[in-house]
This record gives structure tokens, sequence and C-alpha cells, in this order.
């Protein structure tokens, strides 16, 4: 039955095909961030070090986010999925390399970029492919893709480590972008994408780096989408970095324990990317983001009740489950809000937003990690994100008529959750 609701997407072979192609590009760039991350902490063994490490790829999402946003409006968004995932083969190749800390970081910078590239081209690519009524469903389908990516990115990159070579290791991991490549390749998608840009458009201009910017804090539900992501980024930015130290220190678990941790957050992320496509007939879509974040933020804060493997995956999983039913409605609605001609503008600018409170967040969480404790760090960082979940949306009041008074951008305010 479940089933069912997904059926109406996979009947077009074109779309069939372009999933395969971003999930198997997904799970290639999961299991370079999964080995490189392992390889590092096992050196340094340190939670500052992991913090160092997610800095640089939200730093990649802020300086390049402006550029990237306008190369997938201007650009073929094909060609930049399929340069992108070529130069990551040739990336997680040199891996084999790599004999120091500094160089880990370095290629991670490079991966970074190159994401940060094909981010906004891939997910612009999924509304080239359908109507608008169908985002939401396709907008399941493919969360569920990411999820399967990071199921599949530290499962195999766990199995990977343990019982092949690092040089047998990178050559699977850049099969991946090459399947990626081929799946991609016999994709037609509508002419909505710039197939063609047109010579005559004026170059790039300042207005073209702020517009995107300009949409999302004039467009009142998109701001509120920011305010809730910025409220998630000050308390659980850190959730990545610390994920390792979690279970490597607090739980005194192995490569292995890790791998099965955060491919069980990872299935957690999948079945409720499928439940959130099921329900969006029947729960309104603001319990979907209220009840899913609450959830998701209070089982954050019970994972330091147990220093137990089975308790932590038990938590985590459901946890991410709830994350996941409010990332969907949130996913949809921010395309449905967001004309195609700028689409890739406003997904590129909003990390520009979000990701320097995140860096911020990082560094501070993971240091005090190194002196306190990371389990300390969950407890607080849990219940704090939990009792301010509120105030995106008042705050989002306050500043309405702020923002609709001083910029000159006037979209729909009428099709928003909030009130």
């Amino acid at each position: 039955m479940l089933l069912g609701q997904f059926a109406k997407v996979f009947e077009r072979s074109s779309y069939g095909r372009y999933w395969l192609a971003y999930t198997l590009s997904a799970i290639g760039f999961e299991l370079i961030l999964f080995v490189l991350m392992v390889v590092l902490f096992d050196r340094t063994k340190t939670a500052l070090s992991m913090g160092t490490f997610t800095a640089i790829f939200m730093f990649c999402l802020v300086a390049f986010g402006p550029i990237t946003g306008i190369c997938a409006d201007r650009w073929k968004r094909k060609n930049i999925f399929l340069v992108c995932n070529a130069l990551l083969a040739v990336l997680i190749l040199l891996t084999r390399y790599l004999q120091e800390s500094f160089w880990i970081y370095f290629l991670w910078f490079l991966a970074s970029l190159l994401f940060a590239f094909l981010r906004p081209a891939r997910v612009a690519l999924i509304t080239n492919l359908f109507p608008k009524e169908d985002y939401f469903k396709a907008n399941s389908a493919f969360t569920i893709s990411l999820n399967l990516s990071k199921i599949g990115g530290p499962l195999i990159g766990g199995l990977l480590l343990v019982y092949l070579p690092m040089e047998w290791a990178v050559n699977v991991i850049g099969s991946f972008f090459g399947l990626a490549l081929l799946s991609i390749s016999a994709v037609s998608f509508s002419p909505s994408s710039p197939e063609r840009p047109d010579p005559k458009r004026p170059g790039w201009n300042w207005r073209d780096l702020t517009a995107g910017i300009l949409f999302l804090l004039a467009h009142r539900g998109l701001r509120f989408y920011i305010l809730l992501g910025m409220l998630r980024l000050i308390f659980l930015a850190s959730q990545l970095p610390l994920f390792i130290v979690y279970v490597k220190t607090f739980l005194g678990g192995s490569t292995q324990d890790y791998s099965l941790f955060m491919t069980t957050l990872a299935i957690g992320g999948a079945v409720g990317s499928f439940t959130a496509g099921s329900i969006e007939n029947f729960v309104k879509r603001k319990t979907m983001i209220y009840g899913g974040l609450g959830a998701c933020y209070l089982s954050f804060a019970l994972l330091p009740l147990s220093s137990t493997l089975p308790f932590a995956l038990i938590v985590m999983g459901f946890s991410n489950l709830c994350f996941y039913i409010a990332h969907v409605a949130i996913h949809s609605d921010v395309q449905r809000m967001t004309p195609d001609e700028i689409r890739g503008k406003v997904f590129a600018s909003a990390p520009i937003l979000l990701t320097p409170i995140g860096v911020v967040s990082v560094f501070v969480a993971t240091s005090l990690a190194d002196r306190i404790g990371v389990e300390w760090v969950f407890l607080f960082s849990g219940l704090l994100a939990l009792g301010a979940l509120p105030l995106p949306g008042y705050l989002n009041k306050s500043l309405d008529r702020t923002f609709q008074n001083s910029l000159k951008i006037r979209p729909d305010f009428s099709k928003s959750i909030t009130p």
C-alpha cells in the first residue's frame, strides 16, 4: 500500500534513470566522506579535527554558494552533473597517495568544492522532470535516495576499510561515480532547464550574486524555513563531526560499530522519507514539521542516558526518522514556493545564510566535547533545540513587516505554513 504512493513517480523511465544516477553519485560522495573522516580521526583522535573537517565542507557551501547557484541557472545542469561526478572520481583515486593529515584536509576541500557545484544543479534537475503538483512525491523519492546513500556510505565504507586495502577501496568508490555518469547520459530533461544559455544574456553581476539571498529574506514562507534551519544549526550542527567521537570514545566502539551506527541513522532517515510521502494527504504539513523536529531533538538529548550500542542505535534511528518526515515537508514546500528561473540561486543561497552559524557551532561544540565530554554536549544541545523550537515562528512574524518595507522583491506570501 505504501509502495503505491510512489508508483506514479517511477512510471517514467527518464525519472528512473536520473534517480539511479542521483543515488549512485550520492553514495559515492558519502563514501568519500566516511572514508576520509575515519582515516583522519584514527590519526588525530580529537573532536576538534572532526570539527575542522566539517567546517571545510561548510566553508565551500558559503564561499562558492552564490556562484554555484548562478551556474545552475545559466549553464546546462546536466553538464554540471557530469563534470562534477567525473572529477570526484579522479579525486577519490588520489586518496591512495595521501600520507599526512594536511593532504586529507586538502582533498576534502576539493571534493567539497565540487559538491557545492553539484548540489544545486542536481536538485534543480528534479523539477525539470516533474510538474509542480508532483513535487512532494518526487522529493520523497529523492530524499529516500539521499538516505540510501547515507546507508550505503557507512555500510559499504566500513566493509571496504576493514576487508580491502586502500588501493582497492578507492577503485570501488570511483566506480560509483562512473556508473552514475552512464545512467544520466541517456536522460533528456525538459526545456525549462537552461539547456541553451542565451548568448545575448548579460554577464554576471552583483544582483545575480544576491538575488537568491534577497528572495529568501523577502519571502515569508522561505524566511521561516531559514530561521528554522538557523535554530537547528545553532544547537545541532555538531552532530556529524561528533558522531564518530560518540561511538569510538563514549561507547568505546570500533570502525565497524561506527559504520553500523551511521547505517542505522540513515535507515531511520529513509523510513522517515518514505513515511512523509505516504502521510502527506492525512497529516498537516505544519504538524509534520513541528512534530518531526520536536521528536528528533528530544531523542537526540536522550543519547547520553546509556552507553550501550543497541540503545544508541534505537534512539538515533527514531530521531532521524522524525527529522526526515519534517525534512521532506520543508523541501517540497521550498520547491513549490520558488520559481524555476531563480531556483538554482535560491538553493545555493540557503547555505550562505545558514552555514556561518553552523561553522561557529561546530567549533564551539567540538572544543567542548574535548573538554567536558561528547555526552554532555549532546544532552544540552538537544534540550536547548527543543525548547527553542517555537522561536522561528515568532521571529518570522516580527521580521515580516521589516522586510516587506525594505526589500523591493514582493513574492506571494499567501502560501506559507506560518500564520
